[in-house]
């Protein structure tokens, strides 16, 4: 029988089998460090577009819902007399105790009186009258005069607590007036006549049923 002789393999190819081997491994190696770069690199992404985001909501400021305001009430007081002469007041109307007597309304007259419209948005007023010539003067308390697109009267309805004259409690109840719909209440001045009113009043929301 005969028997089968191994040949050693030369040293030439064991050293290249060598060489592709440990190219492999780099090459493998090299692979898995770019897919681990790539990782790292998505996962500093994500982080810095969420650490962004929490930044733009910090600073976006939080505004507080406020209610809104409320408009005051504006008191109407008209105080009149018949027409005597429009250039030549019959009577003074003094404010809250300025020195300055208001000034006459000039429209006044084309229905026939003259005298003084005050508005105030407070809730109460002094008023002092100085007399010049005997007149019999007229107190309407009513609301402001308010109309829509077509001039056409809305109500604003004023509730007055209180009228005196010189001391003297008018009202025995508060009254719910509105422009159109006043209360009315008249004295007979004489010349050189003071007279001290005060005036109070409170807003009404709605008509009064």
């Amino acid at each position: 029988m005969s028997k089968e002789i191994k040949k050693d393999e030369p040293e030439e190819t064991k050293s290249n089998k060598k060489y592709i081997i440990l190219a492999l491994v780099v090459i493998l190696a090299i692979i898995g460090i770019m897919s681990g770069n790539g990782k790292e690199d998505e996962t500093a992404t994500v982080n810095a577009a969420t650490t962004e985001q929490a930044t733009v909501a910090e600073e976006t400021p939080i505004v507080a819902e406020t209610p809104a305001e409320t408009e005051p009430t504006v008191a109407r007081i008209d105080i009149t007399t018949p027409l005597v002469n429009a250039d030549e007041p019959q009577f003074e109307v003094y404010i809250d105790n300025l020195e300055i007597p208001e000034k006459q309304i000039a429209w006044l007259p084309k229905f026939g009186m003259q005298g003084y419209v005050v508005q105030r948005k407070s809730s109460k007023i002094d008023i002092l009258i100085k007399t010049i010539n005997d007149a019999k003067i007229s107190f309407s308390l009513k609301g402001p005069d308010k109309r829509d697109e077509n001039k056409k009267f809305i109500p604003v309805w004023v509730k007055y607590t209180s009228l005196k004259v010189d001391g003297k409690e008018i009202l025995s109840q508060a009254v719910e007036v509105w422009h159109n719909k006043p209360f009315k209440y008249v004295i007979a001045a004489e010349s050189g006549d003071n007279h001290q009113l005060h005036i109070e009043w409170q807003e009404l929301n709605s008509e009064p049923e």
